[in-house]
């Protein structure tokens, strides 16, 4: 039986086992430190903003009154 493409060499193996390492490092590293993947932080609210965590849900959020 005749393959259709030649048989890899020792380099193309270590090439492609170096990037699954380094995509499953990259994976690991957004997973952990999610910041890293943000490129701003968050800037939905600001110092105007009091948040309240509830014991189930995300917290709740009321905007200051000005006085």
């Amino acid at each position: 039986m005749r393959w259709p493409w030649p048989p890899l060499r020792p380099s193309e193996i270590a090439l492609a086992a170096l990037l699954i390492i380094f995509g499953i490092g990259l994976l690991v590293a957004l997973v952990e430190f999610p910041s890293l993947g943000a490129r701003f932080p968050n800037r939905g609210f600001g110092t105007d903003w009091d948040c309240a965590p509830v014991p189930k849900g995300e917290p709740i959020c009321v905007k200051r009154t000005g006085k």
